[in-house]
């Protein structure tokens, strides 16, 4: 874990949410000071229990019993114990703050990342995701973005609240007695520490192979998913399943190492702990005392101090090694959001559609070619073209010929490398390429459809109050639907098509396709390969 990823992880937080981690931070330090005063406040009840003539000899003790006015050493007791149970009380109502502090930031962190993301991946040019495996992209905004609340930004914020309440409880016992605070905190600081010392490597590789074996599982699960039909007729099931046993036995081995690294000094400093205690009490206490019962008379302050500040302090020391192994292993994925999320290739997210370009006269390619990112060979080499409006023109050709490269470049999904394409003679540049995809439309073979209504799925992308029912029933009519859809459908419109329209024929799934395009008006509609 470098200085490098705690600022990756930094610039992962906006403007807002930067000063949101600085009011924790406050409500933090707030909390490691109620801990301080919630183990000091047990010292002077333990101190006038174990000898009543402190409060002569102790001028504190002496003005708070004058000041209350108490008349007898019990009373001034019982009034010294309500105290301290107020501040305890008080204190752990602070820690409920910020228990609530810490989880709301960070897990709100989960929605702000994940959001983030996707829209990250959605400004990307379509070259992008030609390179780009979506389940990628998908363990990213579902997966990742979890990682790196619950394996950094969570375990960072509970690691300075754990540092900043062992820092507190620390000064306070080493006021107290600092000789017998120094030996104690020594011998846990050395183990803790040197257990994390000898373990982090290990740790931050067990992290990267999380990362890239979740990946795996997620890329497998969504071909498994995705062509479940040919998978069951081909008959491959055991192999996918085969396949995806081993990123998913990896990952889980690699969470398995972090977590049992992260709690094994957790039951050494039990017995650390209580064996300091009863060391405690063997060296300090009065041999000559016991005979009389006096042997701990003295002690019983001291001892009673830093078994309660040890009963607060050792979670908050296993806690804090906790966040840093997980710290640790939270790396890999913070390193990889933080690349997706601070990409320069994409724009921004269009807010509202521009008024579409049209097209009157005729749509022109000039001597277009295009080569795709890392190939060898041009997709298409200096073609030259005129579609008259109205005009209906088929394109064919073998395999590789560029077909679908010029459907998508007459779509304004690819830019050409060299030449352009003008509509009625404006060239279409990246200017005003989300202009003129508002005058185009796309019929694929293989229909997108979403798990919504038919009426969602025709108007796509538009909540159902902006739909415009009149369009709706023109489109569906030019595209021979309207009356299966009004006649045969349960609840006609707003009936659910089911996940990747599951519940609908493929010719009536091509119709919802044509329909979708004529919706939105277009001028131009490409069919690539559509039956």
């Amino acid at each position: 874990m470098s200085l490098e990823t705690w600022r990756k992880a930094w610039a992962l937080l906006d403007a807002r949410e930067r000063r949101n981690a600085w009011i924790v931070l406050a409500i933090v330090v707030v909390a490691a000071l109620s801990s301080a005063a919630m183990v000091g406040s047990i010292m002077p009840f333990l101190s006038v229990l174990a000898d009543p003539e402190r409060i002569r000899e102790v001028p504190a003790l002496a003005w708070a019993y004058r000041a209350g006015g108490f008349e007898t050493d019990f009373g001034f007791l019982i009034g010294l114990g309500l105290a301290s149970l107020g501040v305890i009380v008080l204190a752990n109502l602070v820690q409920i703050l910020r228990t609530w502090a810490v989880a709301r930031f960070a897990l709100m962190r989960v929605h702000t990342l994940s959001y983030r993301l996707l829209a990250a991946y959605l400004r990307q040019p379509y070259e992008y995701f030609l390179d780009h495996h979506t389940g990628e992209m998908s363990t990213q905004i579902l997966a990742e973005s979890m990682e790196v609340v619950n394996q950094f930004f969570r375990p960072a914020a509970e690691a300075v609240a754990a540092l900043f309440t062992v820092v507190a409880i620390v000064s306070v016992v080493l006021y107290v007695n600092p000789l017998v605070a120094l030996i104690a905190f020594t011998v846990l600081g050395s183990i803790y520490g040197g257990t994390f010392l000898l373990s982090r490597r290990l740790i931050a590789r067990q992290g990267r192979a999380r990362a890239e074996a979740n990946r795996g599982r997620f890329r497998l699960a969504n071909e498994a998913l995705g062509g479940v039909k040919d998978i069951k007729l081909l008959g491959r099931e055991a192999a996918y399943v085969a396949r995806y046993r081993d990123p998913s036995e990896r990952m889980v081995r690699a969470m398995i190492i972090v977590q049992v690294l992260g709690l094994v000094p957790q039951y050494v400093m039990q017995a650390v702990g209580f064996g300091g205690i009863i060391v405690l009490c063997l060296v300090l206490m009065d041999p000559a005392g016991l005979a009389s019962g006096e042997a701990l008379g003295g002690l019983l302050p001291l001892l009673g101090l830093f078994a309660f500040a040890g009963q607060r302090m050792l979670p908050e020391l296993s806690k804090l090694y906790q966040s840093l192994t997980q710290l640790n292993s939270g790396e890999a994925a913070v390193e990889t959001v933080h690349r997706d999320l601070t990409s320069k290739t994409g724009g921004a997210l269009p807010r509202a559609a521009p008024a579409a370009l049209g097209l009157s006269r005729a749509l022109a390619l000039e001597e277009v070619s295009y080569r795709y990112p890392n190939a060898a060979h041009a997709g298409l080499s200096q073609v030259s073209l005129t579609i008259r409006a109205g005009e209906k023109i088929g394109v064919v050709g073998s395999t590789g010929a560029g077909k679908t490269t010029l459907a998508d470049i007459i779509l304004g999904l690819l830019r050409p490398s060299e030449g352009r394409l003008t509509t009625d003679g404006r060239a279409i540049t990246d200017e005003t390429i989300r202009a003129w995809q508002q005058t185009v439309g796309y019929v694929p073979q293989d229909i997108f459809l979403t798990d919504a209504s038919v009426a969602e799925n025709i108007a796509l992308g538009l909540p159902p109050e902006e739909i415009d029912p009149e369009r709706l029933r023109r489109a569906a009519r030019i595209a021979q639907i309207d009356t299966f859809v009004t006649e045969e459908l349960p609840e006609g419109y707003e009936t659910l098509v089911g996940e990747r329209g599951v519940r609908l024929s493929g010719g009536q799934r091509q119709r919802i396709g044509i329909a979708r395009a004529l919706y939105h008006d277009a001028d131009l509609i490409v069919f690539d390969e559509a039956t």
